[in-house]
């Protein structure tokens, strides 16, 4: 499996807080909770420390193999490669705002998935905005919203790798026959 797309997502959203958090004048990222703050659990987004630069330099934790030694099983960011790493310091990011990005836990096709549903919407129809995809197994819920609302109407496909273009414009069609109003101004 590719992760790229998830690699640079991660870090574009890392590095443009540490932007946000430097120009607004406050000191330190937010994003990170030192290990004696926060221990890791199993699905946490962590950065390892003291040690040399690698693809694991950002990684998703697995679990603590033996926590006196700090010796776990990490996930890189990179290309999903596992590895057990020992004797590192840990600082956990801060699981609200990872939980905000979902799509972290994509693969690249995940990622293709979802810009063929962003690029599906008819052009005719520039009031509908597809939501994010969600992913359970092989199972994807789609959302679409009318602009300036909140209302979505969501529809669950049946394995997502067999979605077809069709398929999503014939959603957009049901959508649009659903006669749905703006909630604007109330």
């Amino acid at each position: 499996m590719s992760y790229s797309r998830r690699r640079l997502d991660i870090l574009s959203n890392i590095s443009q807080l540490c932007i946000a958090k430097s120009f607004s004048g406050e000191p330190g990222l937010y994003a990170f909770k030192p290990l004696n703050d926060l221990k890791p659990v199993p699905g946490d987004l962590i950065r390892i420390e003291s040690c040399r630069p690698s693809k694991w330099y950002i990684s998703w934790f697995h679990k603590m193999i033996h926590p006196g030694l700090c010796k776990c099983l990490l996930e890189s960011i990179d290309d999903g490669e596992m590895s057990t790493w020992e004797n590192i310091g840990i600082s956990v990011f801060d699981r609200e705002w990872v939980a905000t990005y979902p799509e972290w836990h994509w693969t690249d096709k995940q990622y293709e998935f979802s810009d063929k549903w962003q690029r599906a919407r008819p052009r005719d129809l520039f009031n509908a905005c597809p939501c994010r995809p969600d992913f359970h197994d092989k199972d994807v819920n789609l959302s679409i919203r009318m602009k300036w609302s909140s209302n979505c109407v969501d529809k669950t496909f049946r394995n997502w790798k067999k979605v077809t273009r069709p398929m999503m414009q014939d959603f957009y069609a049901e959508w649009e026959a659903m006669d749905i109003k703006c909630e604007f101004g109330k």
